[in-house]
């Protein structure tokens, strides 16, 4: 194993030197790291609060939580199993590995070895957002997230190892890949008896049939998630043996898969090798902003489409192109808010805190990838138009989308939760300037990083961003409060402070973008 484990810890060493490749990606990782930990210990801060307020912990809003990130973790693997096409390694890990002096036996330890690392990865940034998203509930203690993590790590640990254990068999037995189908649909349907006998139990309260199925121990029988679940929820209800128990399982489950995967026979060092320069090439397009969507993309016939001159063409291709891909809105996208939307109502939430989540999503679907893509093409400096009215053209997809988002999220809300109109306009206003300051933010990490290459810089070097920029918003708004707190009513109150967010942050963000349009000045990122 001397030549595995040196090529282990070499890859660990290439992929920390990538990360501080440069002074300033490297101050923005450490920084974005600093906010990582900061996440935890601003829970744990909330977490006083909410025990100083005399709240307690509330089971049935712990099962709400603990089911619906078991539920992403579950979804994760739908994910995997449902992919058409994947791959173990990329090209040089293959070559090394399929042309080097290593058995059979070795190859596959390697594998497993590999699983580790993703699952450490992957356990980390979900325990990060189980602390996000349930911060408010009373209960999330960091003695409860570290277990959590713990159960995360072998949850995800078995899910790698079970679909890399499915792609060796697929490769010698193409039926393999019903089998695996069969049973992740069998899990579904399990899980939807579930809910149907709940549901008939009380046909008229849903809620109330919602916290019926939530509790219900049929579903700590399956196998890996309803075990992960039996010992968390054990935990709170004061028996760390149930804890213990659900480790156990889950732990053997992770051993079964460990020996099975060592034990794979037939030869697969060909199909793996092509299925390694296929990622392979899919990661070198990625880089150049086309991500594995838009390779996969199936192209629609458009009608009527107009298209202009100047600076305005920019925003004609791109809407184009997004009618004939269909992919302004992404399915997951609309699937995510509305997850969203059900974990607020169902943990006694109210559309104040539904924000929050709304705020979350345009995060995330504040996405730089064409924005890289359109400025590593010669055509958009060649255009005979001021950089500031390019920028503006460039980014107004991406703005359009931000508004869409935040008005089918908060009309939604505004539907469930049925605030009043004053509340519900005052916050299409509020979270649409945080959509625009999001975007800004977007061109300002290509600003940065330039070259696009470092994703996971890039995206800690866009929360920066974003948060620095938020700074003149919270001081105004403190101010607001300060000044106006007891002296009118809540609602009055928030509206004053919703304007004064869309003015600090429409500024802030016209402020960013204006600095920022020196990038179509010259080919800065075509030249990386």
């Amino acid at each position: 194993m001397g030549g595995l484990g040196y090529l282990f810890f070499t890859k660990i060493k290439a992929m920390i030197r990538n990360i501080f490749s440069s002074p300033l990606s490297g101050i923005f990782t450490f920084l974005g790291v600093l906010v990582f930990g900061l996440t935890f210990v601003l829970t744990m801060i909330m977490q006083e609060d909410l025990s100083a307020m005399g709240l307690g912990v509330s089971i049935t809003s712990m099962h709400m939580l603990v089911t619906t990130y078991i539920g992403v973790i579950f979804f994760f693997m739908g994910v995997m199993v449902l992919q058409k096409h994947t791959a173990l390694m990329f090209k040089a890990d293959a070559f090394y590995l399929l042309s080097g002096p290593f058995t059979h036996r070795m190859i596959l330890r390697y594998i497993n070895i590999e699983n580790i690392k993703g699952a450490v990865l992957y356990g980390l940034f979900a325990t990060w957002y189980l602390a996000c998203l349930g911060s408010t509930v009373a209960g999330l203690t960091l003695e409860f997230l570290v277990l959590i993590f713990i159960q995360t790590l072998i949850m995800l640990y078995v899910i790698i190892s079970l679909i890399s254990y499915f792609y060796l068999l697929e490769i010698t037995d193409p039926r393999v890949k019903k089998i695996k189908i069969a049973v992740f649909i069998t899990v579904i349907l399990y899980i939807a008896a579930l809910f149907a006998k709940s549901y008939l139990t009380s046909p008229n309260d849903i809620l109330y049939a919602v916290q019926l199925f939530l509790s219900d121990p049929l579903f700590y029988c399956i196998p890996l998630f309803g075990f992960a679940k039996f010992g968390l929820m054990g935990y709170l209800e004061g028996s760390i043996l149930a804890y213990i128990i659900s480790f156990v399982l889950n732990t053997m489950l992770a051993i079964i898969l460990v020996y099975l995967i060592e034990h794979v026979k037939g030869d697969f060092s060909e199909a793996m090798f092509a299925d390694a320069q296929w990622i392979d090439d899919v990661r070198k397009r990625a880089k150049q902003g086309k991500t594995r969507r838009d390779l996969e993309a199936k192209v629609y016939e458009v009608k009527d489409v107009k298209m202009h001159s100047g600076a305005r063409a920019i925003a004609s291709k791109l809407m184009l192109e997004l009618r004939k891909t269909r992919s302004f809105i992404r399915k997951q996208e609309a699937g995510l808010m509305l997850f969203y939307l059900a974990i607020a109502y169902f943990i006694g939430m109210d559309f104040t805190f539904f924000q929050y989540y709304i705020l979350i999503i345009l995060m995330g679907s504040a996405s730089s990838d064409y924005i890289i893509m359109e400025l590593k093409k010669p055509y958009i400096y060649l255009i005979p138009d001021s950089a500031g009215k390019k920028m503006l053209y460039l980014l107004q997809p991406l703005a359009m989308k931000m508004v869409i988002i935040v008005f089918f999220g908060l009309t939604c809300g505004f539907i469930v939760f049925r605030p009043s109109l004053f509340s519900y306009v005052s916050a299409l206003f509020s979270i649409t300037s945080y959509g625009i300051m999001f975007t800004a933010g977007s061109i300002w990490s290509i600003r940065l990083m330039k070259s696009g290459n470092n994703g996971m810089a890039e995206h800690l070097i866009k929360m920066l961003i974003i948060l620095i920029a938020c700074i003149p918003t919270i001081i105004a708004t403190v101010a607001v409060v300060i000044y106006y707190g007891g002296n009118v009513s809540n609602e009055i109150l928030m509206g004053i402070i919703s304007a004064v967010s869309v003015v600090c942050n429409m500024l802030t963000g016209l402020v960013l973008i204006y600095v920022a349009r020196s990038i179509l000045n010259g080919a800065e990122v075509m030249s990386e």
